[in-house]
Protein backbone atom coordinates (compact mmCIF):
# COMPACT_ATOMS: atom_id res chain seq x y z
CA UNK A 1 0.00 0.00 0.00
CA UNK A 2 1.00 3.74 -0.94
CA UNK A 3 0.83 6.35 1.38
CA UNK A 4 -1.04 9.28 0.95
CA UNK A 5 0.24 12.01 -1.40
CA UNK A 6 -1.08 15.33 -1.06
CA UNK A 7 -2.19 16.41 -4.12
CA UNK A 8 -5.08 17.91 -6.54
CA UNK A 9 -6.46 14.29 -6.83
CA UNK A 10 -6.17 13.61 -3.02
CA UNK A 11 -7.94 16.98 -2.14
CA UNK A 12 -10.74 16.35 -4.73
CA UNK A 13 -11.23 12.53 -3.55
CA UNK A 14 -11.37 14.29 0.10
CA UNK A 15 -14.58 17.04 -1.05
CA UNK A 16 -16.56 14.36 -2.47
CA UNK A 17 -16.67 12.14 0.29
CA UNK A 18 -17.52 15.22 2.61
CA UNK A 19 -19.97 16.40 -0.23
CA UNK A 20 -22.66 13.26 0.28
CA UNK A 21 -24.38 14.10 3.38
CA UNK A 22 -24.84 17.61 5.84
CA UNK A 23 -23.14 18.00 9.18
CA UNK A 24 -25.37 18.28 12.49
CA UNK A 25 -24.40 22.02 12.75
CA UNK A 26 -25.73 22.30 8.70
CA UNK A 27 -29.55 20.41 9.62
CA UNK A 28 -29.61 22.31 12.88
CA UNK A 29 -29.09 25.23 11.29
CA UNK A 30 -32.18 24.67 8.94
CA UNK A 31 -34.26 23.35 11.52
CA UNK A 32 -33.73 26.31 13.48
CA UNK A 33 -34.02 28.90 10.25
CA UNK A 34 -37.90 26.93 9.57
CA UNK A 35 -39.01 26.97 13.41
CA UNK A 36 -37.89 30.86 13.00
CA UNK A 37 -40.26 31.05 9.69
CA UNK A 38 -42.85 29.04 11.05
CA UNK A 39 -42.80 31.05 14.61
CA UNK A 40 -43.88 33.87 12.44
CA UNK A 41 -45.50 32.59 9.76
CA UNK A 42 -48.39 30.46 11.60
CA UNK A 43 -49.93 33.55 13.81
CA UNK A 44 -50.23 35.18 10.43
CA UNK A 45 -51.71 32.82 9.05
CA UNK A 46 -54.51 32.42 11.63
CA UNK A 47 -55.08 36.33 12.20
CA UNK A 48 -55.12 36.27 8.48
CA UNK A 49 -58.11 33.28 8.66
CA UNK A 50 -60.24 35.01 11.50
CA UNK A 51 -60.35 38.77 9.68
CA UNK A 52 -61.73 36.29 6.77
CA UNK A 53 -64.64 34.91 8.80
CA UNK A 54 -65.05 38.30 10.46
CA UNK A 55 -66.45 39.33 7.30
CA UNK A 56 -69.63 36.92 7.81
CA UNK A 57 -70.42 39.63 10.36
CA UNK A 58 -70.68 42.16 7.35
CA UNK A 59 -72.56 40.14 5.15
CA UNK A 60 -74.96 38.96 7.59
CA UNK A 61 -75.63 42.28 9.68
CA UNK A 62 -75.69 44.45 7.12
CA UNK A 63 -78.97 42.34 5.50
CA UNK A 64 -80.48 42.32 9.10
CA UNK A 65 -79.62 45.86 9.37
CA UNK A 66 -81.55 46.98 6.14
CA UNK A 67 -84.54 44.85 7.31
CA UNK A 68 -84.67 46.88 10.52
CA UNK A 69 -83.96 50.17 8.60
CA UNK A 70 -87.11 49.32 6.02
CA UNK A 71 -89.62 48.55 8.98
CA UNK A 72 -88.35 51.72 10.85
CA UNK A 73 -88.81 53.54 7.68
CA UNK A 74 -92.48 52.45 7.10
CA UNK A 75 -93.32 52.54 10.13
CA UNK A 76 -91.38 54.87 12.22
CA UNK A 77 -90.64 52.24 15.14
CA UNK A 78 -88.79 48.99 15.39
CA UNK A 79 -91.79 47.54 16.88
CA UNK A 80 -93.72 46.57 13.74
CA UNK A 81 -93.55 42.72 14.39
CA UNK A 82 -90.02 42.21 13.30
CA UNK A 83 -88.99 38.33 13.05
CA UNK A 84 -92.47 36.94 13.48
CA UNK A 85 -92.81 37.61 16.92
CA UNK A 86 -95.45 40.27 18.50
CA UNK A 87 -93.03 44.04 19.91
CA UNK A 88 -95.96 45.41 21.35
CA UNK A 89 -94.43 45.43 24.76
CA UNK A 90 -90.50 46.30 25.20
CA UNK A 91 -87.66 44.32 25.96
CA UNK A 92 -87.85 41.50 23.51
CA UNK A 93 -84.92 39.33 22.22
CA UNK A 94 -84.71 37.05 19.90
CA UNK A 95 -83.22 33.86 19.93
CA UNK A 96 -79.41 33.10 18.80
CA UNK A 97 -79.65 31.82 15.46
CA UNK A 98 -78.28 29.30 14.60
CA UNK A 99 -79.46 27.86 17.61
CA UNK A 100 -76.84 25.79 18.87
CA UNK A 101 -72.49 26.78 18.84
CA UNK A 102 -71.88 26.16 15.17
CA UNK A 103 -68.10 24.96 15.61
CA UNK A 104 -67.06 24.20 12.12
CA UNK A 105 -69.91 25.96 10.39
CA UNK A 106 -73.94 25.67 11.20
CA UNK A 107 -77.06 26.53 9.63
CA UNK A 108 -78.95 29.55 9.41
CA UNK A 109 -82.67 29.09 11.04
CA UNK A 110 -85.57 31.07 10.08
CA UNK A 111 -87.92 28.99 12.54
CA UNK A 112 -86.29 30.43 15.76
CA UNK A 113 -88.00 33.25 18.38
CA UNK A 114 -87.63 36.23 16.39
CA UNK A 115 -85.96 35.32 12.93
CA UNK A 116 -89.40 33.78 11.55
CA UNK A 117 -90.14 36.76 8.81
CA UNK A 118 -86.71 37.44 7.84
CA UNK A 119 -86.40 37.78 4.21
CA UNK A 120 -83.47 35.73 3.48
CA UNK A 121 -81.18 32.87 4.98
CA UNK A 122 -77.41 33.55 5.01
CA UNK A 123 -75.65 30.89 2.43
CA UNK A 124 -73.61 28.51 3.42
CA UNK A 125 -72.42 27.61 6.78
CA UNK A 126 -72.70 30.22 9.40
CA UNK A 127 -69.55 30.25 12.16
CA UNK A 128 -71.24 33.01 14.55
CA UNK A 129 -74.19 33.34 16.47
CA UNK A 130 -76.48 36.13 16.31
CA UNK A 131 -79.61 37.46 17.81
CA UNK A 132 -81.29 40.74 18.72
CA UNK A 133 -83.49 42.84 20.86
CA UNK A 134 -85.36 45.91 20.94
CA UNK A 135 -86.31 47.92 24.32
CA UNK A 136 -88.55 50.37 25.73
CA UNK A 137 -87.16 53.55 24.28
CA UNK A 138 -87.07 51.46 20.18
CA UNK A 139 -83.02 50.75 20.43
CA UNK A 140 -82.02 48.09 18.48
CA UNK A 141 -79.19 45.84 19.53
CA UNK A 142 -77.16 43.37 17.59
CA UNK A 143 -75.48 40.60 19.37
CA UNK A 144 -72.70 38.46 17.67
CA UNK A 145 -70.31 35.67 19.32
CA UNK A 146 -68.35 33.08 18.55
CA UNK A 147 -64.98 31.11 18.42
CA UNK A 148 -62.20 31.45 16.15
CA UNK A 149 -58.92 30.25 16.04
CA UNK A 150 -56.38 33.48 15.76
CA UNK A 151 -58.14 35.54 17.82
CA UNK A 152 -56.56 34.14 20.96
CA UNK A 153 -57.87 32.10 23.95
CA UNK A 154 -59.32 34.34 26.22
CA UNK A 155 -63.21 33.97 26.05
CA UNK A 156 -66.10 36.26 27.58
CA UNK A 157 -69.63 34.99 28.56
CA UNK A 158 -71.96 36.37 25.45
CA UNK A 159 -74.96 35.45 27.51
CA UNK A 160 -78.48 33.39 26.60
CA UNK A 161 -81.25 33.52 24.73
CA UNK A 162 -83.12 35.04 28.10
CA UNK A 163 -79.99 37.77 28.10
CA UNK A 164 -78.56 36.00 31.58
CA UNK A 165 -75.26 34.88 31.46
CA UNK A 166 -73.61 31.35 30.98
CA UNK A 167 -74.99 30.05 27.69
CA UNK A 168 -72.25 30.55 25.36
CA UNK A 169 -68.56 32.00 25.30
CA UNK A 170 -66.32 33.24 22.63
CA UNK A 171 -63.12 34.83 22.06
CA UNK A 172 -65.02 37.30 19.26
CA UNK A 173 -68.02 39.68 20.13
CA UNK A 174 -69.63 42.12 17.92
CA UNK A 175 -72.13 44.39 19.65
CA UNK A 176 -73.84 47.63 17.59
CA UNK A 177 -77.19 49.87 18.59
CA UNK A 178 -79.27 51.57 16.63
CA UNK A 179 -82.12 54.00 17.37
CA UNK A 180 -84.29 55.95 15.04
CA UNK A 181 -81.70 54.28 12.14
CA UNK A 182 -78.40 56.10 13.39
CA UNK A 183 -76.01 54.35 14.68
CA UNK A 184 -75.38 55.06 18.54
CA UNK A 185 -72.63 52.40 18.84
CA UNK A 186 -70.11 49.66 18.42
CA UNK A 187 -68.56 47.42 20.36
CA UNK A 188 -65.49 44.73 19.02
CA UNK A 189 -63.85 42.14 20.91
CA UNK A 190 -61.21 41.75 20.22
CA UNK A 191 -60.56 45.49 18.27
CA UNK A 192 -60.60 45.45 14.89
CA UNK A 193 -56.77 45.59 14.80
CA UNK A 194 -56.17 42.19 16.04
Amino acid sequence: MQPEVAGPHNQAMRNARRSRGFTMVEVMLVVMILGIISGIAIPFYLKTTARAHRTEVNVVLNKVRQYFMNIYNDQSNYFANPGGFDMSHAGRVSAWNPASVPGPGGQWSNAGHGWVDMPFPPEGNIKLRYRYSVDASDQLTFYVCGMFPGFGDATHDCGTDDGTVGAMSGNYEYQESLQANTVLGVAEYPAPGF
